[in-house]
């Protein structure tokens, strides 16, 4: 089953989608040790460009599956790529339906 990430998304392929100004794509195209903490900071601006229509645990569950990001162990790659899994464990339907202090909410 394919997840629609934005109703635009037959026109840009679904990574473009996920990380419209590739805050975190071209992070793991560099080939270099990122600095100490730098992961929460990437993060954070990836999270900030995201559109709004756009659910950031659909977006985390497909930068997570790139191969690339998948594989990363270790340092502030393989922080990356542990955040993009948590926040993929957490669509906006979990949250919906989910109390403010983690309970169900009631119909």
């Amino acid at each position: 089953m394919t997840v629609s990430l934005y109703p635009s998304d037959s026109v840009a392929s679904p990574v473009a989608i996920a990380d419209p100004q590739q805050c975190l794509t071209a992070l793991f195209e560099m080939d270099t040790t990122l600095p100490d903490g730098f992961a929460e900071t990437a993060i954070l601006s990836w999270l900030i460009s995201l559109p709004s229509e756009i659910d950031p645990a659909r977006a985390a569950a497909t930068l997570g599956s790139l191969p690339r990001i998948a594989g990363a162990q270790g340092g502030e790659t393989g922080r990356i790529s542990q955040l993009l899994r948590e926040i993929a464990r957490y669509p906006a339907e979990k949250l919906a339906a989910t109390g403010r202090r983690g309970h169900r909410r009631h119909a």
